[in-house]
């Protein structure tokens, strides 16, 4: 069987004052190019270096745990998002911010806030779950099952209430892909209950030209379809019509990552039946 893929690094923060009307559907988190941050949030960024140090780092955390006021929340996310963006900054400084960010207890803290802020804040689930998903994409197993043990519920809560967004849906659905990696029963059950399946298909159909959005999906459809357990679910949701689909869409795209998710998706799919 050939080894899992990683999931793509490239979804993308849209800025707050960028977004479009919550009655719509947004789009994709691919359109976006670069994390951007307001011309109004000079103030932080005043002291932000290119190399952030643990005092600043740790000033981003206690602004996101301790404030009260979302926009301040999304503002100190926004710039935590800013040290982690490969567009932006090079690779060692990443990781550098990305180490800082753990061993500050900074999965905690965001998965903490993003519980307290998604049902009331539009800006802090669209900034925090792309965040959520670089830090993961770039962590160690045992960050993702810290993700997996005490921000699954939240997660894909936050998914169910943003169904509209494609940068939280889509960033849900890249997480979950990531934590498909930890090799854990309990785990590998926890990513594959109809909740989280039922997001999956959702953005499926509601971004189905979108070819990072099926990417990201048949990605983790196909990690989970590799557990005869959960061939069930996946035939009563009719999940290989949404695999086979993503299949024709994407065979002559000059980028093939999507197919080859898709075709990968679906070969398991098929074997299990």
């Amino acid at each position: 069987m050939a080894p899992k893929e990683q999931p793509a690094e490239d979804l993308q923060v849209v800025d707050a004052d960028k977004r479009v009307n919550t009655d719509s559907v947004r789009p994709p988190p691919l359109l976006a190019e670069k994390i951007e941050v307001s011309s109004t949030k000079t103030d932080y960024m005043s002291g932000l270096t290119n190399k952030p140090s643990f005092r600043e780092v740790k000033k981003l955390l206690r602004k996101i745990r301790d404030s009260k006021v979302a926009e301040e929340v999304e503002e100190a996310m926004t710039l935590m998002a800013m040290m982690v963006n490969t567009d932006e900054n090079e690779k060692a400084s990443v990781d550098s911010a990305v180490q800082k960010i753990i061993l500050l207890d900074g999965v905690g803290n965001i998965l903490m806030a993003l519980k307290d802020w998604y049902v009331h804040s539009e800006g802090v689930p669209a900034v925090a779950i792309p965040l959520l998903l670089k830090v993961c994409v770039r962590s160690d197993e045992k960050i993702r099952m810290l993700v997996a043990n005490i921000g699954l519920p939240t997660l894909v809560a936050t998914g169910n209430a943003h169904k509209s967004n494609g940068s939280v849906v889509c960033g849900v659905i890249g997480i979950l892909s990531v934590i498909c990696e930890v090799n854990i029963d309990d785990i590998k059950e926890d990513i594959a209950t109809d909740d989280c399946i039922d997001l999956c298909v959702h953005a499926m159909k509601t971004w189905s030209n979108e070819e990072f959005v099926q990417s990201c999906c048949c990605l983790y459809l196909s990690n989970i379809a590799s557990e005869p357990a959960n061939q069930m679910k996946l035939c009563e949701k009719k999940v290989g019509e949404l695999i086979l689909s993503a299949l024709e869409k994407f065979r002559h795209m000059e980028d093939k990552t999507a197919y080859r998710r898709a075709f990968r998706a679906m070969a398991l799919y098929i074997s299990n039946e």
